[in-house]
């Protein structure tokens, strides 16, 4: 409940718990994503290779990368990773 995934944005063998959001145009795959996790425009979270987690509250930015199998802590506001 309450998960928004935006416009044109993919979610791809992935679990996003309750008020996750996921911005326009970002790609998350095979991931796990906790409470509230926010996940910016055009950021791109995982890949086929390994399970990438992220933990309840964090806020990852506009135009990251998160590289598969790389994990963000609890509550983290990621400025650049």
């Amino acid at each position: 409940p309450g998960v928004h995934v935006g416009r044109g944005a993919v979610v791809k063998d992935s679990i996003l718990f309750h008020d996750c959001q996921v911005g326009d145009q970002a790609r998350v795959e095979r991931s796990v994503c906790d409470i509230g996790v926010t996940v910016g425009r055009r950021c791109r979270v995982g890949g086929a290779e390994a399970i990438t987690t992220v933990g309840a509250g964090a806020q990852l930015p506009m135009d990251g990368r998160l590289a598969p199998g790389q994990e963000v802590p609890p509550s983290t506001r990621a400025s650049r990773f």
